[in-house]
């Protein structure tokens, strides 16, 4: 979203707080929405990987402490705290 936006990180995390606030829109699981915000903040990884770790730990499933996603042409590494 940063870079499709054009936003600071920080702005992000404030629509995103919004979004989960707001009585106007309905989250299909705000437990992990609200997990996936928190990792958002606390890593350097997309919030769409942290929606994707969220609904994974919340299954019961695990990622081998590590998740790898693209970013652009390269791909990087979520460090998990499993």
């Amino acid at each position: 979203m940063e870079r499709a936006y054009k936003l600071k990180k920080s702005v992000i995390i404030k629509l995103l707080e919004h979004l989960h606030n707001s009585p106007a829109f309905v989250l299909q699981d705000a437990d992990i929405f609200q997990t996936a915000l928190k990792q958002y903040g606390e890593s350097n990884a997309d919030f769409s990987d942290c929606i994707i770790l969220a609904h994974v730990r919340k299954m019961g499933l695990t990622a081998s402490g590590k998740i790898v996603g693209r970013n652009g042409g390269s791909y990087r590494q979520i460090i998990t705290d499993n």
